[in-house]
């Protein structure tokens, strides 16, 4: 793939990312639709969206037959809703927002500045919280990441004697929904911010009835406010969206919540440099923490995590890679007698 194909990728991803916004592959999952069809549900001029379909025709998203239907492929199957491995509201959000911050990617090269700060004057938390709409496409994007992790520690891991999880910085509840659907004894907190609360509570009484009662939200500042008790608290790809310090007052919050039960736990579970994603994934990965993070964030290898962890009174017990990619570190606190 040469270098002037790749410049174009922006425009690629802008078509998937409209594609994505639209719902076309809702559209087409029971039948294939014209173009004239298409623009007429969604409110779109047909010239125009038929080029953006056939564009993503040339990359396989998407087919057309020789009566100009266009209908899904493999490739556009997770664009739509209902997919067990949806995709369809982070690529809304990667062509949307993330692809505005790396805009500014000179900034971060020569200043260390992350882009979406740059782009956006303020955090990317900041920016949800100003921007309804945006913040609940950015809820479901990061449910699409989390949904296959949560299938994946459900029968991997052992949460033994555990009545109480506590997922920090958990969105939706994502997470917590497989696990307590596969635990039918435990209990879930959710833990964000009071924004991401208000919208995890709305969707859990629309898409979860089944959960209420046992999956509650509570929003506050994970820094700094003192956490319920749990029996597993859980980090699922916080940490690495920043610095050391802001970590390292991040994982010391918990390890006071930690000392107050002597075998309670924190899973943190991330993606590492080192992990078991592709070359490529880690790549990406690599690009977006200084790009879209707080200022100065650098993705981690196992060895930098760690020390995080030991600088934070805890006590790293045993690291595992899940079948995801993902790593997942076990912790206790460090005043608990072993």
């Amino acid at each position: 793939m040469n270098a002037a194909f790749l410049a174009c990728g922006g425009m690629l991803a802008c078509a998937v990312g409209a594609a994505a916004r639209l719902g076309i592959a809702d559209l087409l999952a029971d039948e294939r639709l014209s173009a004239d069809a298409l623009a007429e549900r969604t409110g779109t001029l047909p010239d125009v969206l038929e080029a953006v379909l056939d564009l993503l025709c040339t990359q396989g998203v998407f087919c057309r037959d020789e009566a100009g239907r266009f209908s899904n492929t493999p490739d556009s199957e997770p664009l739509r809703s209902a997919h067990p491995r949806s995709m369809r509201h982070f690529c809304m959000l990667a062509s949307a927002e993330y692809q505005q911050a790396f805009g500014a990617l000179m900034v971060t090269l020569s200043t260390g500045e992350s882009g979406f700060r740059a782009t956006f004057n303020g955090s990317i938390y900041d920016y949800m919280t100003q921007n309804p709409e945006a913040g609940r496409v950015y809820d479901l994007a990061m449910e699409d990441l989390s949904r296959p992790l949560s299938s994946t520690l459900a029968s991997e891991w052992v949460f033994a004697e555990s009545t109480t999880l506590l997922d920090l910085g958990g969105g939706h509840g994502v997470l917590l929904r497989g696990l307590l659907r596969a635990r039918p004894d435990v209990l879930g907190i959710c833990f964000d911010r009071p924004d991401v609360c208000a919208r995890g509570e709305l969707d859990l009484r629309e898409t979860a009835s089944d959960l209420l009662g046992r999956l509650r939200f509570m929003a506050g500042d994970f820094f700094s406010d003192v956490l319920p008790d749990a029996d597993v608290y859980l980090l699922k790809n916080v940490i690495h969206n920043w610095t050391d310090e802001s970590a390292i007052r991040l994982l010391s919050n918990v390890a006071d919540a930690l000392s107050r039960r002597s075998n309670a736990r924190l899973l943190v579970i991330e993606s590492l440099t080192d992990g078991g994603f592709s070359d490529t994934y880690r790549a990406i990965d690599k690009i977006l923490a200084r790009v879209l993070c707080e200022s100065g964030t650098r993705l981690r290898d196992l060895n930098t995590l760690s020390r995080l962890i030991e600088r934070s009174r805890l006590v790293l017990l045993r690291t595992h890679g899940l079948s995801t990619g993902h790593t997942l570190l076990e912790c206790r606190g460090v005043s608990i007698e072993s």
